[in-house]
């Protein structure tokens, strides 16, 4: 009787599954963010490169709408070594979709090139794409689903029959695609069989709610220094989004703590110095809407990093 149940079980659990899957789930139109993470080695010693995809809002190129997308995170060059450096909000590209091809495209000058396709089935070769260079060569090798969020959405798992590194490696289920998401490499690498390092999207949200975590990666949605961030200096602001004053408090004492707020240049907006205690009340003054980054330093060193949104 318990082995009769237990099957009723599992075939429920995957009739609703598959339903769930039945229906295609768009990618995002605002407030979403990739947490990324590439290892390059450096003298034998893996050099980790977290950043962050975002939306921001919509921009107009002839007469189409786009999303844009911007990025902040480390820069990381071979040469000279041992060179890296942080960076704010940067372009990263302008994107659309058309929903009912199941298509994403990025915006290369003066052409669109297709970014992803949605609408595969299980055997179909990939189609040459910005993220699929090589061209033939990737497949859909299966089709599952992955829970994001509260919903199933599908998974494309992509296998390969040739090898672009030229070693002679066949790669069988090496990454994923997820409707909604992209590519469990992150939204714009390359879909290349791993070698020496990579890069891989560590989690997802949206209105600032993980919907999604890789489970061999960490999720922090924070994007700057994270030296020294750890528990013990855990910082909680509320509110954010703020549109007249937020505050900033810890279990910690600050002392003579120094708090910098940045826009998406870097270039500072507002800096308050001399902090001590466990409050910090931040004004917005006449800094306009927007998303900024904040640092809170101490003894020259960084005891916490965030994301602020201001609100109108």
């Amino acid at each position: 009787m318990k082995k009769v149940l237990f099957g009723l079980t599992v075939s429920l659990t995957l009739t609703v599954a598959h339903g769930q899957t039945a229906t295609y789930h768009p990618f995002p139109d605002s407030n979403a963010v990739w947490n990324e993470g590439c290892v390059y080695l450096q003298n034998n010693t893996p050099v980790n490169n977290p950043q962050i995809f975002f939306l921001a809002g919509d921009t107009l190129i002839s007469a189409i709408t786009y999303k844009k997308v911007l990025t902040s995170g480390y820069k990381y060059y071979m040469i000279p070594s041992n060179n890296c450096c942080f960076y704010y909000n940067q372009p990263a590209g302008d994107i659309r979709q058309d929903t009912a091809q199941r298509k994403i495209y990025l915006h290369m000058s003066p052409s669109d090139v297709l970014l992803y396709d949605f609408n595969l089935n299980i055997g179909d070769t990939l189609p040459v794409s910005y993220i699929n260079y090589q061209g033939s060569g990737n497949y859909v090798s299966s089709i599952d689903s992955v829970l994001v969020g509260t919903t199933y959405r599908k998974q494309y798992h992509i296998s390969t029959n040739v090898d672009p590194n030229g070693f002679g490696i066949w790669d069988s289920n090496y990454v994923q695609l997820i409707e909604g998401i992209g590519s469990t490499f992150g939204l714009f690498s390359p879909l290349l069989p791993p070698f020496e390092g990579g890069c891989s999207l560590n989690c997802y949200s949206e209105n600032n709610v993980v919907l999604y975590t890789n489970a061999n990666s960490t999720c922090d949605m924070t994007v700057g220094i994270n030296e020294n961030n750890t528990a013990d200096n855990f910082v909680n602001i509320y509110p954010n989004p703020f549109s007249s004053q937020t505050t900033l408090q810890t279990d910690n004492l600050f002392k003579n703590a120094t708090l910098t707020v940045y826009n998406s240049y870097g270039q500072t907006v507002k800096q308050i110095k001399n902090i001590s205690g466990q409050t910090i009340t931040l004004f917005r003054d006449n800094i306009p809407s927007g998303l900024y980054f904040l640092r809170l330093t101490q003894d020259n060193k960084t005891f916490s990093a965030d994301k602020l949104i201001i609100t109108d």
